[in-house]
């Protein structure tokens, strides 16, 4: 007789412990994601997007002319997540018509307020090729109000040229 009660003691345990792992990866998959948009304003569809397109060219494949334009639209979205996805798709653009407009938007993006977005926009412009990326690599990192890890790439870039 104890040996039963105790075998349904321990399978009603194990079923609980079931369905409250059930029910946590439940909330985990499907809830959290909702509560992370809500919480945060940031809709899954634009990084889907904007991964997408970088996905594409870092394959080698080039953007249309209308996937660089939702590219470039992303370029002041209000998430940093999102500002440097683009500029890192902007790594492998090897189309000359695109690169100058993804150097304009690299160029802006450098006096953005945030320091990891300003170390892609200058890791774009050292990949776009940008005839002044030198001198810019200097001034960032001469400059002592310039974030240190923005600064840290800067000397990269300028220890790149010295070989």
């Amino acid at each position: 007789m104890q040996k039963s009660v105790r075998r349904r003691v321990v399978l009603v345990a194990l079923l609980g412990v079931l369905v409250l792992l059930g029910v946590s990866l439940y909330r985990q998959l499907h809830v959290g994601w909702f509560l992370f948009a809500l919480r945060h304003d940031y809709p899954p569809k634009t990084f889907v997007t904007v991964r997408s397109l970088l996905d594409k060219a870092e394959r080698g494949y080039p953007l249309c002319a209308k996937e660089f334009e939702t590219v470039t639209e992303y370029a002041e979205h209000w998430h940093p997540g999102i500002r440097v996805r683009v500029l890192t798709t902007f790594f492998y653009l090897a189309d000359e018509e695109h690169a100058e407009r993804a150097r304009q938007i690299a160029m802006e993006r450098l006096r953005d307020r945030d320091w990891l977005v300003r170390v892609y926009a200058l890791r774009s412009l050292y990949h776009l090729r940008h005839p002044e990326i030198y001198r810019i690599a200097q001034q960032r990192v001469a400059d002592p109000q310039e974030h240190e890890r923005v600064r840290e790439w800067a000397q990269r870039i300028l220890s790149v040229s010295k070989r």
